[in-house]
């Protein structure tokens, strides 16, 4: 279904979007599913224009929203980061005990 979206992205509707969940994804009650689900992806889109997501993959460490470019690298830095402060957040609680 992932595909079909991709190579379809410029001509979506309801009916093409119906057409291709009974025929890729072989999936009957579209109709009853399609309110819910149209208004849970707005919701996703709305909540991503507020964060600043402007493109897939987005990633955020921590409520920080990574560049992509590098990303990768920025993220095993990120996650580095992390680990070693809860390290030292235990260290410091435990010789407080």
């Amino acid at each position: 279904m992932d595909e079909w979206l991709s190579h379809n992205k410029n001509n979506l509707s309801r009916d093409t979007i119906r057409d291709a969940v009974r025929t890729v994804a072989q999936i009957a009650d579209f109709d009853a599913e399609y309110n819910e689900g149209l208004r849970e992806v707005r919701g996703d889109v709305s909540l991503g224009h507020a964060l600043g997501v402007a493109g897939t993959p987005t990633v955020f460490v921590n409520g920080v929203r990574m560049p992509s470019d590098a990303l990768v690298e920025r993220i095993r830095i990120a996650a580095t980061f992390e680990l070693q402060r809860q390290q030292r957040q235990t260290r410091t609680t435990r010789k407080a005990l």
